[in-house]
């Protein structure tokens, strides 16, 4: 209702102010070149990405093309070694010295060379070593037992490095049947990180090497682009330029798709001096549009600075709580006229609503503590009491009792009169346990026919079995309930603090084992814990 009226009055009779008139003249003397001037930007933009996916591309397909003459250099070099009669009969120590020399002389190219025999052990490497595992299950030696070169997937580097590398493989050909023994060179992906430098590309650029399955092999920066999802399922499908979460990456396959390189960079390193020309075009005019509304400013300073002022300390006063302020009242017509009125009608209904929610939630908390059938504290606001009381018993080195009350028979009250009667002995019974207590003792409802009494010494004696006493005694007399008259009776257990526990689960474990004791011992009664802690 309230915002109806607002609305209405403030649209009976728009009548712009001067100030609004002048800076709609300022604002539209410059519309035009700020339009213009941000098609320009947009455009410059566009070319700076245009060039930066281009730039990304391009190194993406040089990566492929120089990893896969890399690949071509490995097989050469196999093709060169099984020619070698150092890799033939028994003589495996002539075997070592002549991997060995080789990979002195391929210079960190290679991680190892290494020859396999037919059953996939390991026959000698140029590192000398002898616990290589068999690669007989692997589809690239199959491949190449079976004739051909075989070019593995992602695998680490067998000199416990777990360095990338991509193992390639070539038969030794046999002079009759089959090939016997399988040359491997494991090819080292390292050569990306020193790539990296021979590529014009933005600052931050990330470059990666893929398996066909997706998982990296290595990367110029440790990973791809930390937390950026690299799409290498769209690198299979030919070289192409994406964009993921802010970044720009250029994807190409390699080595015949069973590699994919990635080469990122972020979107707005690519575009940062387009950016930066936009900036300073928009600094300027901000700066003509400060200039244009400081001179509206002064024109309209007398008109409407005052009004404004004096609406602007209501709504300060309004801010720190003042639920009572009102605008100034204004006998125009104009919009500052209008705003002041609808100004007051909000604060009117703000301050009615606040006032409706303050209570509200008053209630909120007292139900969400209370409990509803007899206005006691319930268990959670009874735990947040006892939690208090056991806190400043600690404090002061003072005395807490803990009486736990359970009524005898209760169900069958509920079962022959009907649960409208069981709440009303409930009720009943919180009312007379409340004139047996003292005034600052906390009586609760746990929950059912389960009552609590908190009593704290606050530098007074406790009489915890004399308030047990009175309380079974009190509930022992008859109650008259619409009619009925209900006999019931009383067992409680007493629990001391620090005695029986110091925290609200010991004090309330100890007072209900004593509570069921009261019970056994014939109900009607009350009974201390009979355990101390500790």
């Amino acid at each position: 209702m309230v915002s109806n009226r607002v609305s209405n009055s403030l649209d009976r009779k728009p009548m712009p102010t001067v100030r609004a008139r002048l800076a709609l003249v300022v604002l539209l003397a410059l519309l035009p070149a700020l339009g213009v001037m941000l098609q320009a930007a947009s455009h410059n933009r566009r070319e700076h990405l245009e060039a930066g996916e281009a730039k990304l591309l391009q190194a993406a397909r040089l990566i492929a093309e120089e990893h896969e003459q890399l690949v071509e250099g490995a097989r050469q070099l196999l093709l060169a070694l099984r020619s070698s009669a150092a890799l033939e009969g028994s003589g495996l120590g002539r075997c070592r010295m002549r991997l060995g020399q080789v990979l002195v002389d391929a210079a960190g190219r290679y991680a190892d060379l290494l020859l396999f025999g037919r059953d996939g052990r390991l026959l000698c490497d140029g590192l000398g070593r002898k616990d290589v595992p068999r690669i007989d299950g692997e589809s690239y030696f199959r491949r190449a037992m079976a004739g051909g070169l075989g070019i593995g997937q992602h695998a680490a580097a067998r000199d416990g490095t777990d360095r990338p590398v991509l193992p390639i493989a070539l038969p030794l050909v046999a002079e009759y049947g089959p090939p016997q023994r399988v040359l491997v060179a494991d090819l080292s992906l390292d050569w990306l990180h020193r790539y990296e430098a021979r590529l014009d590309l933005p600052a931050d650029a990330a470059l990666a090497i893929a398996d066909a399955a997706g998982r990296l092999l290595t990367s110029s920066r440790g990973e791809p682009d930390p937390g950026v999802p690299v799409p290498w399922a769209a690198a299979r499908e030919g070289p192409q330029v994406a964009a993921v979460a802010g970044r720009l990456i250029g994807l190409s396959p390699a080595a015949g798709g069973s590699l994919l390189v990635a080469v990122s960079a972020p979107e707005a390193k690519v575009t940062a001096a387009a950016d930066r020309l936009l900036w300073l075009e928009l600094g300027s005019v901000a700066l003509a549009l400060l200039l244009g509304f400081g001179l509206a400013a002064l024109v309209c300073e007398r008109i409407v600075a005052r009004r404004l002022r004096m609406l602007t300390r209501f709504a300060q006063r309004l801010h720190d709580g003042d639920l009572a302020a009102r605008p100034p009242a204004s006998e125009g017509q104009d919009e500052l006229a209008e705003l002041a009125r609808a100004l007051g009608h909000m604060a009117g209904g703000l301050e009615s609503r606040v006032s409706a929610l303050t209570a509200s939630e008053a209630r909120q908390r007292h139900r969400a503590r209370h409990d509803e059938l007899t206005g006691l504290p319930n268990r959670r606001g009874f735990l947040e009491r006892l939690a208090a009381e056991l806190a400043a018993a600690r404090r002061h080195e003072d005395g807490l009792a803990l009486l736990l009350l359970d009524l005898d028979r209760f169900k069958q009250v509920n079962d022959t009169l009907g649960h409208p009667a069981g709440d009303a002995l409930l009720a009943a019974t919180a009312a007379r346990m409340r004139t047996v207590v003292r005034e600052e003792d906390v009586v609760a409802r746990l929950g059912g026919d389960e009552f609590t009494v908190l009593l704290a010494g606050r530098g007074q004696e406790l009489a915890p079995q004399e308030v047990a006493r009175r309380l079974v005694e009190a509930l022992a007399e008859p109650f008259d309930l619409d009619g009925h008259t209900i006999r019931t009776s009383a067992s409680v257990g007493i629990a001391l603090c620090p005695q029986h526990g110091a925290c609200p689960t010991e004090l309330l474990q100890a007072a209900d084992d004593a509570l069921y004791a009261a019970k056994r011992a014939g109900r009607g009664q009350w009974q201390p814990a009979s355990r101390a802690v500790g």
